[in-house]
């Protein structure tokens, strides 16, 4: 039966053949090349159930698009249920911006106010016999001069100070975030990963010669 068949291998390590050379949908594009190596694995050994090797190709292809969508759907049950978020295991920037408006009022008032008197006196001496004799007792006034002065000196003062100030805090946080740590994040994943695969292979058998 080999004589007329080809097996996967040998599609697989031609030169001028590949097994994948089409496009196809995928429930992760970044997992696509690491599932393409699992089916070669798994198939290697086996016979396609085609004639030609571009028959076969086709209908790989159709079967890989027909039933992704539901293996996309499971991917995704798969990581919310054993609560896989690789958000938790990115880098997260954060910024903070803060726009703060300050106005001072300043008001003052000021008050003088001098009150004073200023009395001017002449007095005069009784002279006697040639000499001079002061007393306070003896002293006539004879002009006084009275001056009242009231000086008020009054000011207000009033000073409005603005300014703008902006505020921003930039905060970045690396690394595993959550309570579980990276090992067993990546355990879970694995898992995950692993399972739909065995399963989507699987699923293809039916392109392969069935031996009964």
């Amino acid at each position: 039966m080999a004589k007329y068949t080809l097996e996967l291998r040998q599609i697989s390590d031609s030169k001028n053949l590949k097994v994948f050379d089409f496009d196809y949908d995928f429930y992760d594009p970044d997992l696509k090349q690491l599932f393409e190596k699992k089916f070669i694995e798994n198939y290697y050994f086996d016979e396609i159930g085609f004639e030609t090797v571009g028959r076969f190709k086709q209908r790989l292809k159709a079967k890989l698009n027909k039933i992704m969508p539901k293996y996309k759907q499971l991917y995704q049950t798969e990581l919310a249920c054993k609560d896989i978020n690789f958000m938790l295991n990115k880098d997260l920037k954060e910024t903070f911006i803060r726009e703060v408006d300050n106005t001072s009022n300043m008001t003052g008032d000021s008050l003088s106010k001098v009150n004073g008197n200023d009395n001017t006196g002449f007095k005069e001496s009784n002279i006697g016999n040639g000499n001079a004799t002061l007393s306070f007792d003896s002293l006539t006034s004879i002009s006084q001069n009275d001056n009242n002065f009231n000086n008020t000196n009054s000011t207000n003062n009033n000073v409005v100070n603005t300014g703008n100030q902006r505020e921003e805090t930039t905060l970045l946080s690396q690394g595993n975030i959550g309570i579980t740590s990276s090992a067993e994040l990546l355990e879970k994943w694995r898992a995950t990963i692993i399972n739909i695969d065995e399963m989507l292979i699987e699923e293809c058998r039916d392109l392969f010669m069935l031996i009964y």
